[in-house]
């Protein structure tokens, strides 16, 4: 389970890296263009070109899926540089695919604190086993526990309801 919680944390960076790198500064009132083609990336979902004054682009993120359902989606561009573009429907916010693999990323996360948590606990309660304050030590570390495991439940449900939604 910690080695979960760290390939969550793993994925959690790995996705938020790309998502901080996507121009947030586009919005509902820049210029827009139909697609003309669409690749798969893992990490930010399909990735659309766009063809603005007869020149190709490529990079714009900002999918639905892995990979693209539909071959042209309208793309919001920067008039000035029209290589900062996303996928207009989400130019306010993560694509339905970067904030899927984020929640995963987080749910796991919360599956290795939970998994931390309990070693540390039964590790306390081991060692120092005639020790009041550590047993209280114990018992928060159990807490700890408990309430991670409910976070990556909850988490786990909720990724898998915003995904089939």
């Amino acid at each position: 389970m910690a080695a979960v919680g760290l390939a969550g944390l793993g994925l959690l960076g790995w996705v938020g890296a790309g998502s901080l790198g996507a121009p947030w500064h586009l919005d509902e009132s820049s210029p827009t263009v139909m697609s003309s083609s669409a690749e798969c990336d893992a990490r930010l979902g399909a990735q659309y070109e766009i063809r603005v004054e007869g020149q190709s682009y490529g990079g714009c993120g900002g999918a639905t899926n892995k990979c693209a359902e539909v071959e042209a989606v309208a793309v919001a561009y920067d008039a000035s540089d029209p290589s900062q573009c996303r996928v207009a429907s989400s130019v306010d916010g993560l694509g339905r695919y970067e904030a899927t693999l984020m929640l995963l990323g987080l749910g796991m996360s919360f599956a290795g604190v939970a998994a931390i948590a309990f070693f540390i606990s039964q590790r306390v309660r081991r060692v120092s086993e005639d020790d009041a304050a550590a047993q209280d030590r114990a018992e928060l570390w159990q807490r700890v526990c408990w309430g991670a495991l409910a976070a990556a439940l909850v988490t786990a449900n909720g990724t898998a309801i915003y995904a089939l939604l």
